[in-house]
């Protein structure tokens, strides 16, 4: 559960192209609270790098992102736990909102998480 937590929110913070700092620091921070195996979170963010330095267009760059992240997301679904899922995608958020602002395509990912995990989809689009 705590590395396919870390691995949505690396996914979160590559989904967009970009690396912020303010992202990082709070995936950081949270791989120390949830005890992340050192090794692991290496190779999870030496795979998001590669994933970055591929140069894709948006939406190619979003569906690599998705299929990176699926692994993760099927484990989460099969362990049925609402309440993990929850806070799974509160992480996400927060990871998203970590560079003070929010991206379409960051909600996009979100949202499509949440649904395939079957939680309430947090509400981040700005009215129109």
């Amino acid at each position: 559960m705590k590395n396919e937590n870390i691995k949505l929110m690396i996914a979160t913070m590559i989904v967009d192209g970009q690396l912020y700092i303010g992202e990082f620091d709070y995936i950081d921070l949270m791989k120390e609270i949830l005890e992340v195996d050192d090794k692991v979170y290496t190779e999870l963010f030496k795979e998001a790098e590669e994933i970055i330095a591929c140069g894709y267009d948006e939406s190619e760059h979003y569906d690599v992102v998705l299929n990176w992240s699926q692994p993760a997301l099927d484990t989460l679904l099969v362990l049925n736990d609402p309440a993990i899922n929850s806070v799974t995608i509160a992480n996400m958020v927060l990871v998203a909102y970590a560079d003070k602002e929010i991206q379409d395509i960051e909600i996009d990912f979100i949202e499509y998480c949440a649904l395939f995990l079957n939680v309430p989809v947090p509400k981040l689009r700005k009215e129109q």
